[in-house]
């Protein structure tokens, strides 16, 4: 399996906790958050890595080189920042599956890797997206599902329950074709909310822990958790 990993966040809503250096590479009991993610994939025989990469780029790439335990690391590097959909588009080009894992490198999960692609390649899907269900909820948008198909992608505000992608998807490595290359465009707002109505979007229930390191209170508590196991 190849798994594209979104690197290049700026970390804007931890300003105050780190500071300069990218998100993902924020210190969790002294390891950057990348390198818990890496140790998972590389725990689920993950062999390729594409780190999609921007903002402070050289602190991964002086830190991680092009090998990781048993993963080959490749880098797909901005010169500008092109947004989730351009940081994709633009490091597919890298990799050689038909199929691919994209992921956010500011989650934690304990996704199965292998069952996720499993269900994409069963299900003939163009795109798969893990979801969970979650109670009470408005800092993420939830989904519409008709007869175990993704069918709209709601903007965020309070749901009482619903699901919820938790930023971990297999795209087909040519839906993106209608995008230009080095283009700045949202995965999000300028892909899913506008495709999902012909492409065949498919979900990936999960029901484990989910922890989004993006502000102060989940980077405290990724801590702890990590710290304990």
């Amino acid at each position: 399996m190849e798994v594209i990993i979104l690197s290049g966040g700026f970390g804007t809503r931890l300003n105050g906790v780190i500071k300069d250096i990218p998100k993902v590479m924020a210190p969790i009991n002294n390891k950057p958050f990348l390198e818990y993610i890496l140790n998972d994939l590389n725990e689920q025989n993950v062999n390729k890595v594409i780190l999609a990469i921007g903002y402070k780029k050289e602190y991964i790439k002086d830190y991680f080189g092009n090998k990781y335990k048993n993963i080959v690391i490749e880098y797909s590097e901005e010169d500008q920042p092109l947004g989730t959909g351009g940081a994709i588009l633009k490091a597919l080009t890298k990799t050689r599956s038909n199929s691919v894992i994209v992921m956010n490198g500011d989650i934690y999960t304990k996704l199965n890797f292998a069952d996720l692609y499993k269900c994409h390649l069963n299900n003939g899907a163009d795109v798969t997206l893990s979801l969970k269900m979650m109670e009470n909820f408005e800092r993420y948008g939830s989904t519409t599902l008709n007869n175990n198909r993704i069918t709209n992608f709601n903007e965020k505000k309070f749901v009482s329950k619903g699901y919820m992608s938790v930023g971990c998807y297999v795209f087909n490595s040519n839906v993106l074709t209608d995008f230009k290359k080095d283009k700045n465009f949202s995965i999000e707002n300028d892909f899913f909310t506008k495709y999902v109505k012909t492409m065949n979007f498919m979900p990936y229930f999960y029901n484990d822990v989910f922890i989004d390191i993006g502000i102060p209170e989940d980077y405290e508590l990724i801590k702890k958790v990590l710290n304990n196991g």
